[in-house]
């Protein structure tokens, strides 16, 4: 199965911490590889890192930067379908 996205696109998911780590901020790195298709698929990929405070239950607080991107495609989506209506 083959997925395709444009603009924006947000994959948020959950990360667990142990149970045994010392409070504070945490490391999150990651290492993300795809393609870039239209006739061709030139490979792409990027080594990534976050640094964020540990935090012993989930809160709106902490899903900041998965609000802010999700609402930045919003209002392109509704830039979009604006620009379509004139």
């Amino acid at each position: 199965m083959d997925y395709g996205y444009e603009g924006t696109t947000v994959f948020p998911f959950d990360v667990t911490e142990s149970s045994q780590a010392p409070p504070g901020v945490v490391d999150l790195k990651a290492h993300v590889r795809w393609l870039v298709c239209r006739e061709i698929c030139p490979p792409g990929k990027a080594y990534l890192g976050l640094n964020l405070d540990a935090v012993s239950q989930v809160s709106a607080v902490t899903n900041k930067l998965i609000d802010a991107a999700i609402h930045a495609e919003l209002v392109n989506l509704w830039n979009e379908f604006d620009a379509g209506e004139s």
